[in-house]
């Protein structure tokens, strides 16, 4: 199989009685996403799996993803500080698995992933805030994740006990909070 290390966009076939199937594989800094495959017959996918590791082609962990078509990197078992290698594999419901698709890495030998973070053009701002809730808003330069964390305290950068996120890719940003305790600051 050839390997396009510098790419972080692939394709792979998938097969099934008989019949081909196109997948496209992405990853970003956060995300694996792919694109749905479509019933043939009586094979019908069930979902996705995972496969991953830390050395090109050894795929020590996998993870069922049910049927979706992205998922968080965050949700995997992995450390960011190292690069994973990773493909995905279509099943059926009567079990049978796919061909895996070509595969993406998490590291940043890809040339194609952008390393710059999004500027903030506008905000943070606490808008409708109720007794226990409150959305945070803001914008940013081009399209991204959406991350807020929070805590009744700031002990060090970096350190919040509460965090909520977006995975959507966005550029206008609102993140609701909930079950925040009533006449409270928060950091």
């Amino acid at each position: 199989m050839k390997q396009y290390p510098n790419r972080i966009k692939h394709s792979f076939v998938l097969l099934f009685v008989f019949c081909l199937i196109a997948i496209d594989l992405s990853a970003s800094a956060n995300e694996l996403v792919w694109n749905e495959v479509t019933a043939r017959g009586s094979y019908r996918v069930a979902g996705y799996t995972i496969y991953y590791g830390t050395s090109s082609g050894n795929y020590t962990q996998s993870k069922d993803v049910g049927n979706v078509t992205s998922y968080p990197l965050s949700n995997l078992n992995i450390n960011e500080s190292e690069i994973y290698y990773m493909v995905v594999a279509a099943y059926t419901v009567i079990g049978e698995e796919g061909f895996f698709s070509n595969e993406v890495n998490t590291g940043s030998s890809n040339s194609d992933s952008d390393t710059i973070p999004p500027l903030i053009t506008s905000g943070p701002l606490a808008d409708s805030i109720g007794v226990t809730a409150a959305t945070i808003s803001w914008g940013t330069d081009e399209s991204s994740d959406s991350t807020v964390r929070y805590d009744v305290f700031s002990t060090s950068w970096g350190s919040y006990g509460g965090s909520e996120s977006d995975w959507d890719s966005v550029s206008t940003h609102s993140i609701y909070l909930n079950g925040l305790a009533a006449d409270t600051t928060y950091y």
